[in-house]
């Protein structure tokens, strides 16, 4: 399904809506969001090259993920409208929220610039950070940990428009662009699934920094993704192997700097944190591959996926050491076999010929009608 600029999309409770708004570039509309299609352009040369490919959607409220392959940057112009300015990326995953309340954005990979209303000096909103503007147009920029924390200790982190939510988001969007083939799989000379890859990787990584308690299933949900039959990663045995290690040992990295800076001050719980969180995400990672698998996804080695967990732990140590001063041994890890059952189904993504999905048709109108 096509839609021209000047269209609002708007979805209901428990609704979501895929829009491409260019080749590699994907806009996940959540729940309960209305975003209209300001911009829609795409420029060539005279051999039909594409030279510029440009879309301005503006979120009313609501959520939106948007998902931009890297190796296109250099033609993608892709901006998110918010009360506050443009939030624009050329190659990058980003979360924006519009509430009530306020807005963020929420960078998983890349950077994101913020453009304000009205000019003034741009916000650059670096991977791993988030940005809170209040009611009051007050801005807050700081680390998506630091405002997951904060929302864990208020009790708020499941509320709808959370940074929680948003982070949880943003990985379910990039899996599915990873999985339907929305980002370029291979790179010429890639070993490891090349661009996507290194996009999911490092989504999950600060996803998983930002909220360990979910890396387990950030891990699943990755693996699952580059292992996948529609997924190009998938189409070589030896590629998938190593883009699920990549994903798995991200996610304990993130997840193993956190729990080790948040206990530093007890050496003990700080290692014993770690280790449960490393084998948490090791047997999710190993089980997704191993049910993959089974469902007509890539044959993959689970040792070498549990051996990048255990890297994964080690490096994320000694970050957390290297920025604390502590001195915490590394995680003591025991990976579990993945359990004899019957294999789950894969991750269900959106398929890639449809640009579009709406849950219901019928609020998918022209701006105005």
């Amino acid at each position: 399904m096509s839609l021209p600029a000047g269209s609002t999309i708007t979805t209901g409770a428990g609704s979501e809506v895929q829009v491409q708004p260019f080749a590699g570039g994907l806009a996940s509309v959540a729940q309960n969001s209305t975003v209209a299609l300001e911009e829609l352009s795409v420029n060539k040369d005279s051999s039909g090259v594409v030279t510029k490919q440009t879309a301005t959607l503006n979120l009313k409220s609501g959520n939106l993920v948007s998902t931009l392959d890297p190796s296109r940057k250099s033609i993608n112009n892709y901006g998110v409208r918010t009360p506050k300015g443009v939030a624009a990326a050329r190659g990058t995953v980003y979360s924006v929220t519009v509430s009530q309340t306020g807005s963020t954005v929420a960078t998983l990979s890349g950077t994101v610039t913020l453009t304000p209303v009205g000019g003034g000096t741009p916000i650059v909103i670096d991977i791993g950070s988030g940005m809170i503007v209040g009611a009051d147009g007050a801005v807050t920029t700081t680390s998506l940990a630091s405002l997951v924390q904060a929302e864990a200790a208020a009790g708020t982190g499941g509320n709808e428009g959370s940074m929680t939510e948003a982070v949880a988001a943003a990985v379910t969007a990039v899996t599915a662009a990873v999985a339907n083939n929305s980002i370029s799989s291979v790179t010429a000379g890639s070993t490891d699934g090349g661009t996507a890859v290194s996009v999911l990787a490092a989504v999950v990584n600060v996803a998983s920094q930002a909220n360990p308690s979910s890396a387990a299933t950030f891990a699943q949900a990755a693996v699952t993704a580059v292992t996948s039959p529609t997924s190009s990663v998938a189409a070589s045995g030896g590629n998938a192997t190593t883009a699920a290690a990549a994903v798995t040992e991200a996610a304990v990295q993130g997840a193993v700097q956190t729990v080790v800076t948040q206990n530093a001050g007890n050496p003990a719980a700080a290692q014993a944190a770690a280790t449960a969180v490393t084998n948490e995400v090791s047997t999710a990672a190993t089980t997704a591959a191993t049910n993959s698998a089974a469902s007509g996804g890539a044959q993959v080695n689970t040792g070498v996926i549990a051996g990048a967990a255990t890297t994964g732990a080690t490096t994320g140590t000694t970050n957390a050491n290297t920025a604390t001063g502590a001195n915490v041994p590394p995680p003591v890890t025991t990976p579990t076999a993945p359990p004899a059952e019957t294999p789950t189904a894969p991750v269900v993504v959106p398929p890639t010929s449809t640009p579009i999905t709406p849950v219901d048709p019928t609020v998918v109108s022209p701006s105005g009608g």
